[in-house]
């Protein structure tokens, strides 16, 4: 994307390549009910990825790459090989992990007031800090396997609901428990929540 330039994608684009700006000004837009596959590097690492405005996905389908910190609607992790590097990002709508192994290095946070997941299809994983704020909305923990463990250095439920779904999931808070949300643990098969933090508080626990 040359200098300057802001791209509007409206459409369902895959890069096989990198995709990248011309300077900090040049920005890609995700249209309404867009879809971008980026399957090398960071998409727009100088520039502006515009992808939270609008319902929009944005797939990261290659080996090792770095996510791009900033707001998404939906977000999905895929590619079957290498480690996708998760900074500080905002999602609106759908987390996925489809593929591939996950690092949180940052603030995964969930906004909006919508119903949502965050989809780990039969994976375990250890979140940096996890922070739910989706007044009047739901995140559902699919952890797509029975006896799964997810390790979070840090959970906040400040608006809504954080629900850990259905299956026999483990959640390992080893910072603080804290928001005025609900955090929810009464699936058909029992998730288990363990606290290991110096300070835990929750509005709800069900």
């Amino acid at each position: 994307v040359n200098a300057g330039v802001t791209v509007t994608n409206n459409a369902a684009v895959t890069i096989a390549g990198s995709l990248a700006g011309g300077s900090v000004a040049s920005t890609w837009v995700n249209g309404l009910n867009s879809a971008l596959t980026v399957n090398t590097g960071t998409p727009m690492s100088t520039g502006v990825l515009n992808a939270g405005n609008d319902v929009n996905t944005v797939t990261y389908g290659g080996g090792t790459q770095t996510v791009k910190s900033g707001n998404y609607w939906n977000l999905i992790i895929g590619g079957a090989a290498g480690t996708k590097t998760v900074p500080d990002v905002v999602v609106k709508g759908n987390f996925a992990r489809n593929a591939g192994t996950l690092s949180f290095s940052g603030t995964l946070t969930f906004e909006e007031s919508n119903s949502a997941s965050l989809n780990m299809n039969g994976v375990a994983a250890t979140f940096a800090n996890v922070v739910v704020n989706k007044p009047g909305g739901t995140v559902t923990l699919n952890a797509g396997a029975a006896a799964l463990t997810y390790t979070f250095t840090s959970l906040t439920v400040a608006n809504g609901e954080f629900n850990l779904g259905a299956t026999a999931t483990t959640a390992l808070i080893n910072g603080n428990l804290a928001g005025a949300g609900t955090l929810s643990a009464n699936g058909t098969t029992g998730p288990v929540v363990r606290l290991r933090g110096a300070s835990n508080s929750i509005g709800t626990f069900n």
